[in-house]
Parts: structure tokens; sequence; C-alpha cells
């Protein structure tokens, strides 16, 4: 029987160091996707599956992973990559990223901080960049707004926090956080929702 990993330890196990296995003939490789085609005549999606792995995080080894981010930061910085995506491929693929199961250690993960933590923290970025936020990172985007003057979009150009629609939704479900959010931006809390024209008739 195939063992699945159960909790976000064991995954964050399994990718550390300088090298992954291959848990089907246990050999060590920088990355396996390609090995993964040409031994096993798997896809990195069926793997994941299998094993129950991340669907948006790489079949390489975490040094290898930190490499490439590093890389591609660099060269982003000095203009020779855009970070423009297509939006409606975007939303396609994540679409389909969507429909994938539930993996064992995303429920075992949901237990511990709550259902929410799965989606609704979740930035609306590029497959592959997807990113879990917490409480201390929206206060931390308060005392940004707070000490700078800054609008809530220039803070989020800055990097490193929450998108904006991020922040928007923590705000709508924390009332004393959306409270302060208006004291130190143009946040003007949660609108109303028009009657619907159907229901009008109805009545």
């Amino acid at each position: 029987m195939i063992k699945q990993f159960k909790t976000k330890e064991e995954i964050e196990e399994y990718f550390s160091g300088d090298r992954i296995q291959c848990l089907i003939c246990n050999k060590w490789y920088k990355e396996i996707g390609w090995h993964l085609k040409a031994k096993h005549e798997l896809s990195c999606d069926e793997y994941k599956e299998m094993f129950g792995l991340p669907w948006s995080r790489g079949l390489v080894s975490e040094d290898l992973h930190n490499k490439k981010s590093d890389i591609a930061k660099e060269l982003s910085a000095c203009g020779r990559i855009g970070q423009h995506f297509n939006v409606e491929d975007f939303r396609k693929k994540r679409n389909k990223v969507l429909r994938k199961p539930v993996q064992p250690f995303q429920s075992d993960f949901a237990k511990k901080l709550g259902t929410w933590a799965l989606s609704k923290y979740r930035n609306p970025c590029p497959p592959g960049r997807e990113r879990i936020w917490f409480d201390a990172d929206f206060e931390r985007y308060l005392d940004e707004l707070k000490n700078t003057g800054k609008t809530i979009m220039e803070v989020y150009k800055q990097g490193q926090l929450p998108h904006p629609n991020m922040l928007y939704r923590y705000a709508k479900q924390n009332l004393d956080f959306g409270e302060r959010l208006k004291m130190v931006s143009n946040y003007r809390g949660i609108r109303k929702s028009k009657p619907n024209a159907v229901q009008n008739v109805i009545k």
C-alpha cells in the first residue's frame, strides 16, 4: 500500500535538503519530473496524487527551488524578464487546479488552522506562487499604512504583504480590524448589497 503524506511537517521534511527522493524507486535526484516521465511513465500530477503532495509545489529539492527563485528575482529586478502574465490563461489554470482533489495533508492543515486557512488568505497570483497569510501579516499591513501614510495599493506594491483583495476580505471577517483599517486608509467597510431586480418584481 502506498503511504501518503498526512501533515505539513512531513511535506517540508520530504522537500528539504539538496536532493529529493523518488518514492517509487527510492533513488535521489535534484528534480524528479523528467525521471518520473522517462522511467515510470508518470506525470507530475499523477505522482503528487499518488503520494498526497502539494499540487502547486514543483518536484525539486528545497536547495534547487531556492536557487531558481533567487535567479528569477535577480533577472526580474534588472528587467531581463517580465512579471506580466495572461490573465485568461491564468484563470483557466487556476480553475483547473481548484478542481483537483484535496490532499491528506491539506485536511490536517485545515483541522489545525480552520478550513478558511486553505482559501481565505490565499493570494490571487500565478500558479505555484500561492501563499497563506496570517493575522500578524495583516497587522503589519495596518502598521505600514499608519506609519507611511501610503495607500493600500502603494503598500502592497512594496512586496511581502497580502494582495488588497485579501486585506478587504480579512477586514470584512474581522470587524475590529476593519474599523482600524478605516482610520488609516480609504477603506469604506462592508458595502450593503443592492436588492435584486427579480426579487423586487416578486415582491
